[in-house]
């Protein structure tokens, strides 16, 4: 594939989705969610054959964020969190994580939890 096969491949596929989309839900989650698809793996082959990846498809969904959580951790779990990810996850709580130098005060937080 390449950038001109891409671009054709994609318009047709908008151009099919747009033509039946008198027999798909009204829910409009469903054509976001089937552009996201499509939009990953065209990202994907534009890694895998060396073309320019534009954004082909309207909307599609932002990237999916895993919650954490704590109350079901294992304190070995925790301590196996990333840093970063285990201070989002206390800074969406609320919790002041300025004062945490180091991963193990918030691990230390997150088990007192």
């Amino acid at each position: 594939m390449n950038g001109t096969g891409a671009e054709r491949w994609s318009q047709l596929m908008s151009e099919t989705l747009e033509a039946s989309s008198e027999q798909k839900t009204e829910d409009p989650r469903v054509r976001i969610r089937l552009n996201t698809f499509l939009a990953q793996f065209m990202t994907k082959y534009a890694d895998e054959f060396a073309f320019a990846n534009r954004s082909y498809f309207d909307q599609i969904n932002g990237p999916e964020k895993r919650k954490i959580n704590f109350t079901k951790m294992m304190p070995q779990a925790t301590k196996a969190l990333r840093e970063e990810g285990l201070n989002a996850a206390l800074a969406e709580r609320g919790v002041d994580i300025s004062r945490y130098l180091g991963k193990e005060a918030p691990v230390s937080k997150v088990i007192m939890m």
